[in-house]
């Protein structure tokens, strides 16, 4: 292959579960799905970035509603998390949050 050719073969979004830890940089409220939000976790150290994750259950169901409260927590008072989720060809999808003390 050329060096000037895209591989459209090669994907670096995640498949599978993942684990990502870092700080929230940001939730995004206004997303297209009026009942999900996308979320950006950091990590400070490595500057690896977890892009417009979702959370797999949505805000209106209980546990979507914890899972929101935990990444707001997060981002107000600048606390480490641990995100573990799926990735498909729709994109990240968060289903648990731990917070660091």
């Amino acid at each position: 292959m050329h060096k000037d050719t895209m591989n459209y073969n090669d994907n670096d979004e995640p498949h599978g579960p993942f684990v990502a830890d870092g700080n929230v940089i940001y939730i995004d409220v206004a997303a297209p799905d009026k009942d999900n939000i996308y979320v950006t976790i950091e990590n400070t150290d490595t500057r690896i970035t977890l892009h417009d994750a979702q959370l797999a259950y949505g805000i209106n169901g209980d546990i979507g509603s914890k899972l929101l409260s935990v990444l707001e927590m997060a981002l107000v008072y600048n606390k480490k998390v641990r995100v573990m989720g799926y990735g498909d060809e729709r994109g990240s999808f968060i289903e648990s949050v731990m917070i660091f003390k």
